[in-house]
């Protein structure tokens, strides 16, 4: 996390420097940390999908990849209420890192779920017959392409939301540390997500 940036005011960091102490609260960030980083998970979101045959082949071979992240998103929504249930503890956390540390690991994790929302919403509109289509001669199947605005429903917009506006409470509170230039560069990532025919 902030220990990857090392290039900023001294001064600065030293109210943010770790002092070795284990509590509760931090394992439970530092838990939270290992979920995020799984390689498992990452894994498990395809966004290329192609093959010979009829477009009907190619969506079969999409289905058959909703299962994964509908786990994935259970293991996910455990870890935030988790989480939030530690995060009571932080006003009386007396580490200035391990508050900015929770903060950012918590949108992560925000983002993360909103992402997972929004994914397995992308591929269940294949049950709708809802991707646009593809000229065979051109198109070997689709992909998922990145976009600002999520087509799916409320509780992933709710996720974003609350993600996005800690990111800004982090670049606000931690101006001058890692945690400032993270926050900033997390917001860029967008979490929406399009159907577009590929070759």
């Amino acid at each position: 996390m902030p220990e990857t940036l090392s290039f900023l005011s001294a001064k600065v960091m030293d109210a943010y420097k770790e002092d070795g102490k284990s509590t509760p609260f931090r394992e439970t960030v530092r838990k939270t940390i290992k979920l995020l980083r799984d390689e498992q998970i990452a894994g498990s979101f395809i966004d290329d999908f192609r093959g010979k045959g009829s477009d009907a082949a190619i969506k079969e071979r999409i289905l058959a990849q909703q299962r994964m992240p509908a786990i994935i998103q259970s293991d996910l929504e455990e870890g935030l209420s988790d989480l939030k249930k530690a995060g009571e503890e932080r006003d009386r956390e007396s580490s200035r890192r391990w508050q900015a540390t929770y903060d950012y690991v918590l949108a992560l994790l925000q983002a993360r779920i909103a992402y997972v929302y929004e994914y397995n919403y992308m591929l269940g509109q294949i049950r709708k017959d809802a991707l646009p289509p593809r000229d065979p001669s051109r198109h070997s199947g689709w992909r998922l392409t990145s976009q600002e605005k999520l087509q799916s429903g409320a509780e992933a917009k709710k996720m974003a939301a609350a993600s996005r506006k800690l990111l800004e409470k982090i670049i606000k509170e931690h101006p001058g540390t890692p945690y400032e230039v993270l926050a900033k560069r997390e917001k860029l990532n967008p979490l929406g997500l399009a159907w577009t025919p590929t070759q």
